[in-house]
């Protein structure tokens, strides 16, 4: 039997994630955590995902999700919930003066949750700008392909004609894609 959840902490954000069903337990089906996010907490700036699709569901709190574009934001409270399917933009805040927790899960899990431990890690190591990005633009690149995560604001396939090459680079290099120092489990490649 597994111990309690591990639960990481994002210093820039104030985020904390709480692993609550790990990748490992569904065969890489789905990922489950719960966030909890600090009065007037920002989450990750907005993106969207090509493969991954992820239901948010409120357990305590107000939290703002936009959904889709700038034009569907919306409050969600207690027992409410949002589906975000692959491509569909999106970005989570809590504007209230209140803490809230969320419930998400992640379908398929595939490197998810790598993702998280690893983008914690580098904000919590100083790797990251005030706004959460790498500053070396190969853990940049690396982060992205590990998470098959595309910003808005800028073409995806200029993100993927940029970043490709450029995580192809730091593996010539000799740098790790899966980030070992803050990956959580050991992977074979």
């Amino acid at each position: 039997m597994a111990g309690p959840p591990e639960s990481i902490h994002n210093p820039l954000t104030g985020e904390v994630i709480t692993f609550v069903k790990r990748s490992a337990e569904t065969e890489g089906k789905m990922l489950k955590v719960t966030l909890t996010l600090p009065p007037t907490g920002k989450g990750p700036p907005g993106h969207k995902h090509r493969n991954v699709t992820e239901t948010y569901t409120v357990l305590s709190g107000v939290v703002t999700i936009m959904c889709g574009g700038r034009k569907q934001v919306k409050e969600y409270g207690p027992g409410e919930s949002v589906r975000v399917e692959p491509y569909q933009p999106h970005r989570f805040r809590n504007f209230s003066p209140e803490v809230a927790e969320v419930d998400l899960e992640v379908e398929p899990a595939a490197d998810f949750e790598d993702h998280l431990h690893v983008a914690f890690g580098l904000a919590r190591d100083g790797r990251t700008t005030k706004h959460g990005m790498p500053k070396s633009p190969l853990d940049l690149a690396l982060l992205f392909e590990l998470s098959d995560t595309y910003l808005l604001g800028m073409p995806m396939w200029f993100q993927y004609v940029t970043l490709t090459p450029l995580a192809a680079l730091a593996r010539r290099l000799g740098k790790d894609p899966v980030f070992p120092e803050y990956s959580r489990f050991e992977h074979h490649h």
